[in-house]
């Protein structure tokens, strides 16, 4: 017998609440509670204020660019052989000696 599936309003993530929170931006808050206290009334009392989101300037937008273009560039003026040693040193950094890479 196979159970219906009720998705309610938010579809197939009706199911968590995590992925409801992650959808929308808050400012990052300190996680230590003496910190947090001191924003809290730094903010009500009008000492500190939250901190406003960066505008999307004409920098921004051109280092995006350049930081888009960055990989591709580089990996078409990689030789096959640099690409392969560059992976293998990656793996070896990563998973350690385990796992079956060999020295060559």
């Amino acid at each position: 017998m196979k159970s219906e599936r009720h998705d309610g309003p938010f579809g197939l993530f009706a199911d968590s609440a995590h992925t409801l929170t992650m959808a929308t931006s808050h400012p990052k808050r300190p996680r230590d509670p003496n910190q947090l206290g001191k924003l809290i009334v730094g903010l009500s009392i009008g000492e500190t204020y939250e901190d406003a989101p960066i505008e999307d300037s004409a920098a921004i937008a051109f280092a995006r660019q350049g930081g888009l273009k960055g990989g591709k560039a580089r990996a078409a003026a990689l030789t096959p052989e640099k690409r392969r040693e560059i992976a293998r040193l990656a793996a070896k950094k990563r998973w350690g000696n385990t796992g079956g890479i060999e020295e060559h």
